[in-house]
C-alpha cells in the first residue's frame, strides 16, 4: 500500500514539473479585457484608444494541484495496522534503549568496581611482594642463625660424646709381667702376665696376641715366635675398671731353661709384644700395643722408648732396632 502511494505521489511530482517548465517557455496570451455595459449599449460609439504608454498586467502561472486518489477500506486498515506496527516497534525501541542505557550504567559501575579492585589488589601485591621480601631475609637470618646453632649444637654433641668417650674409656695394662721358672703349673720357663683395666669404663678383651724374641747379646742368630694367642669368649673378656685378670702364662720354644739363664745373666735379650684387641660397652674398639723389653739388672721387664708400629712387624722390626743398638748386637 504504502509503495503504491509513494508512486502516485512520485506521479504527481512529475507531472506538476512538466506543467511548470510548459507554462515558461510558452507564456498565454493576455486576455481581452469584457466590454463594459456602457460600451456593449453604444456600441457604434467612439472608443477610447490604450494610452500608448499603458502596459499589459503581467499572467500569474497556472497551478495544477493533484488530488490523491480515494484509499479503499481494505488499504486503510493497512495502513492503520503499519502504524499500529511502527507504534509498537516504536515502543519496543525506547524500551531495548532504556534497557540497554541501564546495562550500560550497570557496565560503568561494574568497571569502576573492576578498576577499584585492580588497584586495590596491584596495592595488595605490592605489599605482599614487600613482606616476601621481608620474609625471604627473615629466612635467611633464620637459616643462618640455624646453621650456627646447629654447628654448635653438632659441636656441643661432640664434646659430649668425647667427654662420655673418656668417661667410659677403658685402659689396659700389662700388670703383672714376670719372667718365671719351671715349676708345679709350668713344666718350663715361662711368661706369666695379668691384664688389668686402669681406664674409667669396662673393657671387653676380644683377643691378646704375643710375639716372643730372644736374640744373642753377643753374635748368634736371632729367633722368633709369633704364634702365642689368647681369646676370650663367653663374656669372660670383660674387665671392670681397677679389676685385674690374672693367671696368663706363655710358653715358648724360644724360651727353654737354657736360655732363661742367659736371659737373667745378660747374655741374651727377651723382647716381648703385646697386641691387645678390646672396646668398650658403646663397641669402640681400643687396640693397644705394648713392646716391653727384659731388664736382667732388675730383673723386671720395661716399656721400649721407641714408639710401635700399627702391626706387629712394625713393631718387632723398632725392638729388634732398639735391642741391636743397646745390647751391641752385631748383623
Amino acid at each position: 500500500m504504502l509503495i503504491w502511494r509513494t508512486a502516485v505521489l512520485v506521479l504527481g511530482l512529475c507531472l506538476a514539473l512538466i506543467g511548470d517548465s510548459l507554462a515558461q517557455s510558452k507564456p498565454f496570451p493576455p486576455p481581452r479585457p469584457e466590454p463594459s455595459q456602457q460600451e456593449q449599449s453604444h456600441p457604434g460609439g467612439d472608443q477610447q484608444s490604450p494610452a500608448p504608454n499603458q502596459q499589459a498586467a503581467p499572467q500569474l502561472p497556472p497551478i495544477i494541484n493533484i488530488m490523491p486518489a480515494p484509499k479503499t477500506e481494505a488499504e486503510a486498515a493497512e495502513e492503520r495496522r503499519e502504524r499500529g506496527l511502527k507504534a509498537e516497534l516504536d515502543r519496543k525501541l525506547v524500551d531495548l534503549t532504556g534497557e540497554l542505557a541501564e546495562f550500560t550504567r550497570g557496565l560503568f559501575i561494574a568497571t569502576v568496581i573492576l578498576a577499584v579492585a585492580t588497584i586495590g589488589l596491584l596495592i595488595a601485591t605490592a605489599g605482599l611482594a614487600y613482606f616476601a621480601y621481608r620474609q625471604s631475609r627473615d629466612m635467611k637470618a633464620s637459616i643462618a642463625v640455624s646453621g650456627a646453632a646447629a654447628k654448635a649444637a653438632q659441636k656441643s654433641a661432640e664434646v659430649a660424646e668425647k667427654s662420655l668417650f673418656e668417661a667410659n674409656r677403658p685402659f689396659i695394662v700389662i700388670s703383672p709381667l714376670e719372667l718365671c721358672e719351671a715349676n708345679a703349673f709350668q713344666a718350663s720357663p715361662h711368661i706369666h702376665f695379668g691384664l688389668r683395666n686402669s681406664g674409667k669404663g669396662v673393657a671387653i678383651v676380644n683377643k691378646v696376641g704375643v710375639t716372643v724374641q730372644t736374640t744373642p747379646s753377643i753374635g748368634g742368630a736371632l729367633t722368633l715366635a709369633t704364634n702365642s694367642e689368647f681369646v676370650d669368649s663367653d663374656g669372660n673378656g670383660a674387665i671392670e675398671p681397677g679389676q685385674t685378670m690374672r693367671g696368663y702364662r706363655i710358653a715358648s720354644d724360644v724360651l727353654g731353661v737354657r736360655e732363661l739363664q742367659q736371659i737373667k745373666s745378660g747374655e741374651m735379650t727377651l723382647g716381648i709384644i703385646f697386641q691387645i684387641v678390646a672396646s668398650d660397652i658403646f663397641h669402640n674398639p681400643y687396640n693397644q700395643i705394648f713392646p716391653l723389653v727384659f731388664d736382667h739388672r732388675q730383673r723386671i721387664f720395661t716399656r721400649s722408648s721407641l714408639v710401635p708400629e700399627k702391626n706387629i712387624e712394625g713393631d718387632i722390626k723398632a725392638l729388634l732396632a732398639q735391642v741391636r743398638h743397646s745390647g751391641g748386637l752385631s748383623e
